[in-house]
C-alpha cells in the first residue's frame, strides 16, 4: 500500500505503479492493478497538484453533490475529465453521490453516521453505502463505482476507508478523493474531533494510457502551483454558485462539432474556477 501525506505524491506513485505493473484483462482495455490501495495521512492535502486535475470540474462536481442534485442539467455545463456522463435516460444520474448520500434511500446517511458515532464512538456501523443490489447490474449503463465509505474513530481521530469496485485513476480518482475526504472532514467537525487518515481501496484501479498519454506525461513532469480550497466556504456558497452558473446564458451543445463542444465546456470549467477565486473559495500560492 502507498502511504503519503500528499495526494500529489500518491497520484504520481499510483500512475507509475499501474504503468509498470498493470495488465490488461483479455489483452484489451485499460491497464489495471487489482485489489490496490493507498493511505492519505493528511486529508487537508487532498488535491493532486497537476494540471490534468481540472479544478473547475472538481468544483462543479462538489457543488452538484453538495446540493444533492441527481439531474444532469447542471453538471452537463462542464467538461468532465476522463469520462462521459452515463445515464439511463439522459436526465438523471444513478451516480449522483450527493443525492445518494443524503436523499435517495429516504434518509440522510451522513447524518446517520454522525448520530451513530456520537452515541458510540467505538461503533463499527458508521457506513455510507453507495452501490446497492441491482437486478440490472450486468446490463445497466450507469453502474455505481463506489461500494461504501466506512468511518471509525481510532486514537481520538476520525478515519475513513473507501471501497470501490472500479476506479479510473486519472479521470475519476482525484475527484472521488476530494469529495470523500470532504465528507470525512464535515463529520469530524460535527463530532468535534480531528481527522485521521483516509484509505482508498479499488478492486480495479486502472488507467486508459492511450486516452490519457498527454495527461500522464504532464502529471509526472508538470506540477501545478500549490492551492487551497476552502471546503466550508464552498459548501455555504454552493447554492449561490449553482444559481450563478445556471443563470448564465448557455449555448446548446446538441449538434455542435466535438472540438467546439469540448472548447465550450472547457470554458465553463474555467469560468467556475475564476468565479471561485473571486469568491475566496480557491487560493493559489505564487
Amino acid at each position: 500500500m502507498i502511504i503519503s501525506n500528499s495526494m500529489t505524491s500518491i497520484f504520481e506513485d499510483v500512475i507509475r505503479e499501474i504503468y509498470d505493473k498493470g495488465q490488461q484483462r483479455g489483452g484489451k482495455g485499460p491497464l489495471e492493478i487489482c485489489n490496490f490501495g493507498f493511505q492519505l495521512t493528511d486529508v487537508n492535502n487532498n488535491i493532486p497538484l497537476f494540471h490534468s486535475v481540472d479544478i473547475g470540474y472538481l468544483l462543479a462536481e462538489e457543488i452538484w453533490f453538495n446540493l444533492q442534485d441527481e439531474k444532469l442539467e447542471f453538471i452537463n455545463y462542464f467538461k468532465a475529465p476522463g469520462f462521459q456522463r452515463k445515464s439511463e435516460d439522459g436526465i438523471y444520474s444513478n451516480s449522483a453521490y450527493g443525492h445518494i448520500v443524503h436523499q435517495r434511500y429516504g434518509f440522510d446517511q451522513e447524518k446517520q453516521v454522525i448520530d451513530i458515532l456520537k452515541k458510540d464512538p467505538t461503533s463499527r456501523r458508521a457506513v455510507i453505502n453507495f452501490n446497492v443490489p441491482n437486478p440490472h447490474r450486468g446490463t445497466c449503463f450507469d453502474e455505481i463505482c463506489t461500494f461504501n465509505l466506512s468511518f471509525y474513530i481510532l486514537d481520538g481521530k476520525l478515519n475513513c476507508t473507501a471501497c470501490m469496485r472500479s476506479n479510473d485513476i486519472i479521470g475519476c480518482m482525484p475527484y472521488d478523493v476530494f469529495y470523500f475526504t470532504s465528507i470525512q472532514k464535515r463529520i469530524a467537525n460535527e463530532l468535534n474531533i480531528p481527522t485521521g487518515y483516509y484509505q482508498h481501496f479499488a478492486i480495479s484501479a486502472h488507467c486508459y494510457f492511450k486516452q490519457y498519454k498527454a495527461e500522464i506525461l504532464e502529471a509526472i513532469q508538470n506540477p501545478r502551483l500549490p492551492m487551497l480550497i476552502d471546503e466550508k466556504k464552498l459548501l455555504t456558497k454552493s447554492s449561490q454558485l449553482y444559481t450563478q452558473i445556471k443563470n448564465l446564458k448557455h449555448n446548446t451543445v446538441d449538434g455542435m462539432p466535438n472540438d467546439k463542444k469540448l472548447l465550450y465546456l472547457e470554458n465553463n470549467n474555467k469560468k467556475l474556477y475564476n468565479l471561485a477565486i473571486v469568491e475566496g473559495i480557491v487560493k493559489v500560492s505564487n
